[in-house]
């Protein structure tokens, strides 16, 4: 069953999750307060009478199956494990290509895609899909390497969910060993495979630059060609090397803007460089319960405690 996270909720089959009341309301609305959820694969209609049930009963089997997991990420202490509702390495593996890209869908969330091959089984994070607000744009072109790949609720709850799922410390150990084997040997091999597309591809960028020329007066979209394909290639690498580099600099791997650590059992909040400049050394400056009042109604369910 292929679910989809995504506040263009548009599915026959869908509903709203709360993430603090922990309920599922088919059809229900949206707000930052929830997730939206939908069933994209397979047409229930046409599953559900092949096991003798009508579509909304194998619907709400899988609407339960699917709230147990969220209800498990919101819930379980950041000791705890999730193993028995998702699959840990897909979650690392889905994380670290989207924080790589800085694919701010995510916060939305938009494009966020689980599936499970039975009720049986766990959830897989993945297929990775929808980049066109990650790289350099972030709804203006030129956006910067060292910020947060999401950083507040967007259209709905996509930072207060993979908050509370990149706290759990199995996830987070497991994060730091894949990421490390990146950067180490994965890399190399994501940097030979650009050169080798762009090679590929530089003959037919450059036609299509000749055929649709930078007119920024026709649309902003056309400030540049893709004519200029080499040069903005090299800007690409350096990107990524950036975004590299502040990944491996940033206590959340580029992921959130916030996360409550307790510091002798006193929670302090860490606030990234993205607000505080070169202020912030190995990555946060913790700040005291009185100068950040505003930032602990954040915090709300047991992956935090206050």
């Amino acid at each position: 069953m292929l679910f989809e996270i995504d506040s263009n909720y548009d599915e026959d089959y869908r509903f709203a999750y709360n993430l603090y009341s922990h309920t599922a309301i088919q059809n229900g609305n949206n707000s930052q307060g929830t997730l939206p959820v939908m069933i994209a694969d397979p047409d229930l209609t046409e599953i559900a009478p092949a096991l003798g049930l009508t579509a909304d009963e194998y619907f709400n089997t899988w609407k339960n199956d699917f709230s147990a997991m969220l209800t498990a990420v919101m819930t379980t202490p950041s000791k705890g494990s999730l193993k028995e509702y998702i699959d840990l390495e897909s979650v690392v593996n889905f994380f670290m290509v989207n924080s790589l890209s800085s694919n701010h869908e995510m916060e939305h969330p938009k494009s966020f895609k689980l599936y499970k091959d039975s009720l049986d089984g766990v959830y897989k994070f993945g297929p990775v899909w929808d980049f066109d607000w990650a790289f350099t744009f972030d709804g203006r072109e030129g956006a910067p390497a060292n910020t947060p790949m999401v950083d507040n609720n967007g259209d709905c709850g996509g930072y207060t969910f993979i908050k509370a799922l990149l706290s759990n410390e199995e996830i987070r150990t497991l994060y730091q060993q894949k990421w490390n084997a990146f950067v180490k040997d994965g890399y190399p091999e994501l940097k030979a495979y650009m050169e080798e597309y762009a090679t590929l591809i530089e003959p037919s960028a450059k036609e299509n630059g000749v055929l649709w020329p930078a007119d920024y007066r026709v649309d902003w979209r056309l400030s540049e060609s893709s004519f200029d394909f080499r040069e903005n290639f090299d800007k690409l690498k350096a990107w990524i090397q950036q975004r590299i580099n502040y990944c491996n600099e940033d206590p959340n791997f580029g992921l959130h803007f916030l996360l409550t650590l307790l510091h002798d059992n006193f929670p302090i909040i860490y606030l990234p460089r993205r607000f505080h400049g070169n202020q912030i050394n190995s990555g946060g400056q913790p700040l005291n319960r009185q100068r950040s009042n505003r930032f602990f109604k954040l915090f709300s369910h047991n992956n935090f405690p206050l």
